[in-house]
């Protein structure tokens, strides 16, 4: 018997897909076509558990149904699924691809605090830089840093860069979490007695 769910692959399979495009942020055709599967795959996720929520208890679907009311008020989740409706029914997600030169480059070492572990990171400093703290860039090895964006993001926060993986991450993140509570509440509606 398996003992993990069809909801938890399709999360696998959209961290795969986030994966794929960190791999490939040098290439425009890779990374847009990792975005796009991604916004398809993540919404998967929620389809997936709705449908064996309804298979495995009603009050699972309730609980499925809660969280669901809520991730369609958010306009962050509405932002992620607006471009899920383009990327499947419309067209392509194209993200737009933001360049500039690295100016300064120092590596920043340091304790983890979760872990203890040292850790080492560079740091990027640019007067261009369109990046916020916490963006994902890369340094290409011409020297530049290219960074993704969602242009149309500027709706949900005026003020946030749009950039495409930081985004993503905490879109990943979040759906990774309600997975986390439905396996919970899952496993708590298995073991509880069953009343007559």
């Amino acid at each position: 018997m398996r003992t993990i769910t069809a909801t938890q692959l399709k999360l696998q399979d959209a961290a795969t897909q986030m994966r794929l495009a960190v791999a490939h942020l040098g290439s425009e055709a890779v990374f847009r076509s990792c975005i796009n599967s991604y916004l398809s795959t993540s919404r998967s996720v929620t389809m997936v558990m709705e449908k064996e929520s309804k298979d495995f208890h009603p009050d699972l679907l309730a609980w499925y149904k809660v969280q669901s009311r809520a991730m369609g008020a958010a306009p962050f989740f509405q932002f992620f699924n607006s471009q899920r409706v383009l990327s499947i029914h419309q067209g392509v997600v194209e993200p737009r691809k933001r360049e500039w030169p690295v100016e300064n480059l120092r590596l920043v070492s340091g304790r983890c605090t979760a872990t203890g572990e040292l850790t080492s990171s560079w740091e990027i400093l640019s007067e261009e830089s369109p990046a916020d703290a916490g963006d994902v860039v890369t340094v290409m090895p011409d020297g530049r840093m290219v960074a993704w964006i969602f242009e149309d993001f500027s709706s949900v926060w005026p003020h946030h860069s749009g950039n495409v993986l930081s985004l993503c991450e905490l879109h990943f993140l979040s759906i990774k979490g309600i997975v986390q509570g439905w396996v919970i509440e899952r496993n708590r509606l298995s073991t509880a007695p069953h009343l007559p």
